[in-house]
């Protein structure tokens, strides 16, 4: 039969403590990270049912968008990043954009009980660049009175136009236009261009076309007859 002395009591006992010490240290670890698991769920819950949204996904500049943080508790308070710089707002956000491209927006949430809710929205929504009214002119300079030209729309991305030109309206015509001016002068010219985004622009033009009247030349002479030769002087008559 084996027989135990004190020192070999002492070292069981030991042993034991230390194991009821290492099963406790397990079962508070195991507690502690039961708790932290509950309340990122708990968190997540909460952020969960919130979203970002907006009124219009993309608009053409300088555009106002309204953003709106849905489901959230009243009384959380909101902070806005859309490239800018943060701003602190209400659940609905107004912003207004002057360059064109799309925009990243990111809002932060602190819930009523302190609770953070971090919402990011790659190329949430787009500001689409105004077109430029841009045309090209069979001819520019008439020199026999009035007569046709010919203008074309060569804007980029136009898909409707409308023309002004010397006073005469023309809405929704084609990308070529042909036009017949009736009187001398310099001409002016307007087009307005709306691009596939549906976005419109307008620029003027002062010297469309430079009209001359015809110009009617004839002769006479300082005298028609004489008996000796002499020199005979002729000049135009307009």
């Amino acid at each position: 039969m084996l027989k135990l002395n004190s020192i070999h009591l002492n070292y069981l006992l030991l042993i034991g403590h230390y194991q009821n010490f290492i099963s406790a240290f397990k079962i508070k670890i195991l507690v502690i990270l039961a708790f932290i698991i509950c309340i990122n769920d708990q968190v997540s819950g909460q952020c969960k049912s919130i979203d970002l949204v907006s009124k219009d996904s993309g608009l053409c500049q300088p555009a106002l968008f309204k953003w709106v943080v849905t489901n959230a508790p009243s009384g959380s308070i909101y902070t806005w990043d859309y490239g800018t710089g943060t701003q602190q707002g209400q659940d609905s956000f107004y912003a207004y954009i002057q360059p064109a491209g799309k925009l990243t927006v990111t809002v932060t949430i602190k819930l009523p009980n302190s609770t953070i809710c971090k919402i990011t929205k790659n190329n949430f929504v787009e500001v689409f660049p105004k077109p430029v009214p841009t045309y090209y002119a069979s001819r520019i300079k008439l020199c026999d009175g009035p007569d046709s030209v010919t203008y074309f729309d060569i804007s980029k991305n136009s898909v409707k136009r409308s023309w002004v030109i010397d006073g005469s309206n023309y809405n929704n015509v084609q990308k070529k236009h042909r036009h017949t001016f009736s009187s001398a002068g310099i001409k002016r010219l307007s087009l307005v261009v709306e691009d596939s985004n549906g976005c419109k622009a307008m620029k003027e033009f002062d010297t469309a076309a430079i009209i001359h009247k015809d110009i009617k030349l004839d002769i006479i002479a300082s005298k028609t007859s004489g008996c000796i030769v002499k020199s005979i002087k002729f000049k135009p008559v307009r």
